[in-house]
């Protein structure tokens, strides 16, 4: 699929910008394709997470709260914060 060969371009990307008083570097940039039912397990990272939901609709499941994260819509998971994703019922996804 050509989404998986630019999604390893993306990843070869050195992105780093300044905002103001806010320096910001890309660690990591890939697109995620998910078809059918599936799960990430909880996890967290050392570093925020920008989630872009490209297609399809994911269940976002944080210790504290749970919502659906769905096509155009994004949203980002702060260091240390633990979360889960999974398929809403069974809808495929495409995040970047």
């Amino acid at each position: 699929m050509e989404l998986n060969k630019a999604s390893e371009r993306l990843s070869q990307l050195d992105i780093k910008f300044n905002m103001e008083n806010l320096a910001v570097e890309v660690l990591w940039f890939r697109a995620m394709i998910r078809e059918g039912e599936w799960i990430i397990n909880r996890h967290t990272h050392s570093s925020f997470e920008f989630h872009f939901i490209y297609a399809g609709a994911c269940r976002v499941i944080l210790d504290s709260a749970e919502f659906i994260a769905r096509s155009g819509e994004f949203y980002l998971t702060p260091p240390g914060e633990f979360h889960r994703q999974e398929s809403v019922e069974g809808e495929n996804l495409i995040e970047f």
